[in-house]
């Protein structure tokens, strides 16, 4: 980011681990004595529809939430016992140096987000088998309650050899999520205050005349130019005319 913009400090999601680590030695069934290992899936590279090209990533909010991690096809886990965490990366062929550029080490993803081991996906049942945790693998899944939609829970060939519980997580991390740390806060009133100069970037712009996708455009450029937000939280609402009566209107093409 830019020297104006909010840089997220790794230690925002250590806190976050951290929390989930004491809600589990709280209200986990065996308390202090919880065995168990939490296994979270990252989100995976997209490509439109039947396409070569492909989509913008973004990563799954869980998984950003406890580990930061700006990179796809990822996998962690977090080690309730001893609080350790462990990041799973693609091992990348090497034409993706080609194509995509500089293939890192494991190293350069430890120190960029600050977790304890680093290890690559395809070691994932290997390094379940040392680890064969007593009170099990604790996985995600669960319903959103606003738009109904269903968390996957993490899976990888030969998860079905150790033992496995969806019961506990979603709920915990949910949660979790619900008390901010004073570093999350910090996070959304930044962003608050670059959707709020965006906001008013566009009042002062608008006039009789202009279209719709304009004033989209203009705010889109204004979180991303002044505040280093390449993703919106949600989908322009730039309704003109009787449109901007309705709740979640998204054309903006008029």
């Amino acid at each position: 980011m830019g020297a104006s913009t909010l840089k997220v400090p790794m230690a925002l999601h250590a806190e976050t681990r951290a929390k989930l680590v004491d809600y589990y030695r709280a209200h986990f069934h065996a308390k202090e004595n919880t065995d168990a290992v939490v296994l979270l899936e990252g989100g995976k590279l997209q490509h439109q529809y039947d396409t070569d090209r492909e989509m913008l990533f973004r990563q799954e909010s869980f998984f950003m939430y406890l580990f930061g991690v700006t990179d796809p096809d990822c996998y962690a886990a977090l080690d309730i016992r001893s609080g350790e965490s462990t990041l799973f990366v693609p091992e990348l062929d090497p034409s993706y140096a080609i194509w995509e550029g500089v293939i890192h080490p494991q190293e350069y993803f430890r120190i960029k987000y600050e977790v304890t081991h680093v290890r690559f996906v395809n070691e994932l049942k290997w390094w379940f088998g040392l680890r064969n945790p007593e009170h099990g693998v604790h996985v995600l899944t669960g319903v959103n309650s606003d738009s109904k939609s269903v968390v996957p829970p993490a899976n990888f060939d030969g998860l079905s050899e150790f033992k496995v519980d969806s019961s506990f997580l979603h709920a915990a991390l949910s949660e979790c999520r619900l008390i901010k740390t004073p570093k999350e806060i910090e996070v959304m009133r930044y962003v608050n205050k670059v959707s709020s100069d965006a906001h008013a970037r566009v009042m002062a712009a608008c006039r009789p005349g202009m279209m719709e996708y304009q004033l989209e455009s203009l705010f889109l450029h204004e979180t991303y130019s002044m505040g280093g937000c390449r993703f919106a939280a949600y989908n322009c609402i730039c309704g003109a005319g009787h449109s901007g009566a309705t709740l979640h209107y998204g054309q903006n093409s008029k």
